[in-house]
């Protein structure tokens, strides 16, 4: 798969401004959950499009930019959780905000992250970025190769 894609992907994260408003705005979650979770969340989804586009084109130092995109996407799916459970927030007697929050997200965000991160460890070893610039070599045709070539 072209490392792109699965940076591509947690686009949707910028949807953790749903924990600023409302949530945050009407006292449902405290502000140690609801900002961490929200700024974070939305910073991973809105580079999720630079550097993936970055990898795409084959941009000098795309992947240790991905590399450290994946890393802070990662800290920031720990953290937000965590602060939730520390001072025994309330949000864990709320049914389904507790379900997404805190037990289903973050297993997801976290599985992605380290997908992503091995696809591009993958993708260096096989080749298919410069050693020394970091640019991805043959992006497009590496993809086109993996979906088309028949399975055995």
């Amino acid at each position: 798969m072209p490392p792109q894609w699965l940076v591509r992907v947690q686009t949707y994260r910028v949807v953790g401004l749903i924990f600023l408003f409302p949530f945050l705005a009407y006292g449902v979650l405290p502000a140690s959950f609801a900002l961490p979770a929200a700024v974070g969340n939305t910073l991973v989804g809105l580079l999720a499009l630079p550097v993936a586009s970055a990898l795409a084109a084959g941009r000098p130092s795309a992947q240790r930019w991905a590399v450290a995109w994946n890393v802070f996407g990662i800290l920031v799916t720990v953290v937000a959780p965590s602060a939730a459970l520390l001072p025994h927030a309330q949000i864990i007697s709320i049914y389904p905000l507790t379900v997404v929050a805190l037990f289903l997200g973050p297993p997801l965000a976290v599985l992605t992250h380290v997908l992503s991160l091995r696809n591009l460890a993958v993708a260096r070893s096989r080749g298919l970025f410069d050693r020394r610039s970091g640019v991805l070599l043959e992006s497009r045709a590496a993809g086109q190769a993996i979906l088309t070539k028949p399975r055995t």
